[in-house]
């Protein structure tokens, strides 16, 4: 059996996230009288051992890493991954998440061909990525959108539900050169990555430049995240982004997507200011615009129509509207067929 880089063995075991018992357990280490799994598993890590090929094909599994990786001379250095744009209480970053971590990878990895795949087929640059910064007002950044995707609001609203709008939007990106992935997992729901963990994530590439957005969150805000996303394409941020981060880019870029999907002039139609009617009037536009709840209030709460409480209570609420809503298609041993 080889002696691999021990080193290569405990990097991958770690940035999966998994102590040795975890690993240990994963790997079906079994232990005996002489040495338990952790301890094999430490000997492994220690360069004390050889490793068999079908450990090391479990270990590519379990750790999610190509087999090759394992015959490295030293752990390959970490690929650039963008700014994580999610500062929020509670947040958590790549390290503490490996399936995130994962994802990110694997997109990066495919990003990272396709560009090739372009370069190759001698694509030109595309002039809109970065040609806008954060000093510019959202305004003015919602407009240069509108006018390169040649959106119109009121053909995105005509549409006859969530789902079709959000096919009008994403037609219209990806016609400008975009790609716009619905990922949210490893290719399991086993493995989902929660939209409380990230909701888009941003690659400002000028030849392939690309958006993904977590497939898990609800259909009624992946237009939201997908012009929030494009937004961070056009400042030329790559990154990871989540709800109710308090980042300036983040603020920036809620704000331009809010002025193309909710413009000033439609907020007139909320005068309420009783929680009550605020949850009808909210709701009541989200449904006749093709919107979510929680975006609608967002954009509320940025226009200053209602304060920073308010708009957090009516997000809970929505929030738990929609879990309730979600829990019911599901049951116990895992979702129903068609979901």
């Amino acid at each position: 059996m080889p002696v691999l880089n021990g080193d290569i063995m405990k990097w991958a075991r770690e940035t999966a996230g998994f102590s040795m018992e975890e690993a240990a357990a994963k790997l079906k280490l079994n232990g005996n009288r002489s040495c338990t799994g952790e301890q094999k598993l430490a000997a492994f890590e220690s360069g004390d051992n050889g490793v068999s090929s079908a450990v090391l094909e479990k270990m590519s599994k379990v750790y999610r890493r190509p087999l090759l990786v394992f015959y490295l001379a030293a752990p390959p250095a970490v690929a650039s991954r963008g700014t994580d744009f999610r500062t929020r209480p509670g947040n958590v970053g790549l390290s503490d998440n490996p399936n995130l971590d994962a994802l990110v990878r694997n997109v990066i990895i495919r990003q990272s061909l396709l560009r090739s795949a372009l370069e190759d087929d001698e694509t030109a640059p595309l002039p809109f990525v970065g040609s806008m910064n954060e000093v510019n007002d959202a305004p003015k950044l919602a407009a240069e959108i509108k006018d390169k995707l040649a959106f119109e609001l009121q053909d995105f609203r005509a549409q006859k539900d969530i789902s079709a709008a959000f096919h009008y939007l994403r037609q219209k990106i990806e016609q400008l050169g975009v790609f716009v992935l619905l990922n949210g997992d490893l290719g399991s729901h086993h493995t989902k990555v929660e939209p409380t963990d990230f909701s888009g994530f941003a690659i400002a590439d000028n030849i392939a430049p690309v958006i993904v957005i977590n497939a898990y969150d609800a259909k009624s805000a992946r237009s939201f995240t997908a012009l929030h996303e494009l937004a961070h394409i056009f400042l030329g941020s790559t990154g990871l982004s989540s709800y109710e981060s308090d980042n300036n880019i983040e603020k920036f870029c809620n704000k331009a997507a809010g002025a193309i999907l909710l413009p000033t002039q439609d907020l007139h139609v909320f005068d309420g200011t009783a929680p009550d009617t605020l949850l009808d009037q909210v709701e009541t536009a989200a449904r006749d615009w093709n919107l979510s709840n929680s975006m609608v209030a967002y954009c509320l709460y940025l226009h200053n129509r209602i304060d920073r409480q308010t708009w957090q209570e009516l997000a809970r609420e929505f929030k738990a509207r929609w879990d309730a809503t979600n829990s019911r298609q599901h049951r116990p041993g895992g979702p129903q067929y068609l979901v």
